[in-house]
């Protein structure tokens, strides 16, 4: 090997590695960018010489810069794309969101509609409710009002029937009454005249003695009848009964005892009449007389089971006044008194 030859090898060594290391910058270059190896880059050997050794140095610089430019499009590619990525996520998920956010609305506004939807139906649920019960309310406050008109026409027509049957009672009561009065009325005057013939034909058939006997036997019956008014009056008085003070003006006691005869009789025909309160007065009268029968037919008007059995309507019972002249006709001799009061007292 010559001189020449021995000293070029180096250069040779640095031209091939130089060489290598420049198709090993174009082979990351392509693979980096996917394109070739650019024109200025040779991979045959360079010319041993100082101009080839700056050039292979220049060529190495520029392919570093390369190699830097390439890396840092590359980078600026990659960053791109995930820019590009990023806005795109961030595109679909603002995309999402306002879908989201769209169907939330649309879902709010569903259950909006639907909510007012059910406050109506309850709302016209409520006033359909309201106007039934208005109405069950109405109907039943007609048929109350009909119900009370009804019983308040029934009850008039009652009334009106029971004072009809009221008044048909007073009526035929009246008319036995009437009948009555009309009957004891006949009677009496059937055993007036009967009487009268009775005695006509007895005082045909007796004797003058014995007539003036009758008499004699008749006036003392009389006297005796008086003397035993005069003592029961005395008894009363001397009782504590208040009898009417003597009418000195109307004459002697015997007229009043006559009186006091004749007001019992009279009022207790009325009694029996069933004129009351006519036959009261009369009686009364009669009691302050001291007679012990009117003072037991007064307090008998006053008694309230009593006047049940007679045949009278409209006379009121008064219980206390029935005991004081059952007390005034016990004073006076009457012996029924007792059983009255005792009834009185049970």
């Amino acid at each position: 090997m010559s001189t020449r030859t021995t000293a070029s090898m180096p250069a040779v060594l640095v031209i091939s590695a130089s060489a290598l290391f420049a198709s090993g910058v174009a082979a990351v270059a392509q693979s980096a960018t996917g394109s070739t190896v650019p024109s200025f880059i040779d991979a045959r050997p360079l010319p041993q010489t100082d101009r080839a050794r700056s050039d292979e140095l220049e060529a190495r610089r520029k392919a570093d810069d390369e190699l830097k430019r390439l890396t840092a499009e590359n980078d600026a590619k990659r960053r791109s794309d995930e820019e590009t990525k990023r806005i795109a996520a961030d595109a679909d998920a603002k995309r999402i969101a306002a879908e989201a956010d769209a169907k939330r609305r649309a879902d709010e506004e569903t259950k909006r509609f639907a909510a007012n939807a059910e406050a109506t139906r309850l709302a016209a649920e409520a006033d359909a409710k309201r106007r039934a019960d208005e109405e069950s309310k109405r109907l039943a406050a007609d048929a109350d009002a009909k119900r009370l008109a009804t019983e308040a026409d029934a009850k008039r027509r009652a009334d009106e029937n029971t004072k009809r049957l009221a008044a048909d009672d007073e009526r035929r009561l009246a008319e036995a009454n009437d009948s009555r009065r009309k009957a004891v009325d006949d009677a009496q005057k059937t055993a007036s005249e009967l009487e009268a013939k009775r005695a006509a034909q007895a005082a045909d058939a007796r004797r003058a003695a014995e007539a003036e006997a009758a008499r004699a036997a008749a006036a003392i019956a009389a006297a005796k009848l008086k003397t035993d008014e005069e003592a029961r009056i005395k008894a009363a008085a001397a009782a504590a009964v208040t009898p009417a003070p003597l009418d000195t003006a109307a004459g002697p006691a015997g007229d009043q005892l006559g009186d006091a005869t004749r007001f019992a009789t009279r009022g207790h025909t009325l009694l029996v009449n069933g004129n009351v309160a006519q036959a009261r007065g009369l009686l009364e009268r009669a009691a302050n007389f001291g007679s012990a029968s009117a003072a037991l037919d007064l307090a008998q008007s006053f008694d309230a089971e009593v006047l049940a059995k007679w045949p009278v309507i409209g006379v009121l019972a008064d219980k206390e006044m029935a005991r004081k002249w059952y007390i005034v006709a016990k004073k006076l001799g009457a012996k029924e008194a007792d059983d009255a009061l005792a009834r009185l007292a049970k």
